[in-house]
C-alpha cells in the first residue's frame, strides 16, 4: 500500500482512453488488482522499461508490443510480478494478452501486460481470466 499519497478523488474522462478495474483476489480479496486501459484506434503509445539484465516476461513482451506499434490496450495487475518465471511466465502473459484481445475484438499483438508484486510465482491466470469481461464491460 502506498504511504503519504493522498486518495484520488473523481477521475476525469480522458477522451480516447477507457480504463476499468476488477478483484481477481491476486493478493487480497476485497481490493481491485487488476486494470484494462483501452486506447482509441490510432492512438501512440510509448513506453520506458528497465534495463536489468533480470527482467520479468511481461517486460519484455510489453516492450516488444509497443515497439512494434498499434498497442490498443494495456491489461495490469498487481499482486504478481510474473518474474522469475521463465518460459512459463511469458506463456501465461501470452495467453492472458489473448483472451483480452478476444474480448476486445483487436489482435493479441495490440495488448501489452504489465505485473507487479510477488516474485518467483507465476499469475494465476485463471483468477485474472475470470475477471476480465467484467472489466471489458465496465469500460468508461
Amino acid at each position: 500500500m502506498s504511504v503519504n499519497v493522498p486518495v484520488i478523488g473523481e477521475l476525469y474522462p480522458v477522451p480516447g482512453v477507457q480504463l476499468a478495474s476488477a478483484a481477481a483476489a491476486i493478493k487480497s480479496p476485497d481490493r481491485d488488482d487488476v486494470a484494462l486501459i483501452v486506447f482509441a484506434p490510432g492512438t501512440c503509445v510509448a513506453g520506458v522499461f528497465t534495463q536489468s539484465g533480470f527482467r520479468a516476461p511481461p517486460v519484455d513482451l510489453a516492450e516488444e508490443r509497443i515497439a512494434a506499434g498499434d498497442v490498443r490496450a494495456l491489461l495490469i495487475n498487481s499482486g504478481n510480478a510474473n518474474a522469475a518465471t521463465g518460459v512459463a511466465g511469458r506463456e501465461d502473459a501470452l495467453a492472458l494478452t489473448a483472451m483480452t484481445a478476444s474480448l476486445l475484438d483487436c489482435a493479441a499483438e495490440s495488448v501489452a501486460p504489465f505485473s507487479t508484486g510477488v516474485i518467483g510465482e507465476r499469475l494465476p491466470v485463471d483468477r485474472i481470466a475470470q475477471v476480465l469481461g467484467s472489466c471489458v464491460d465496465e469500460l468508461g
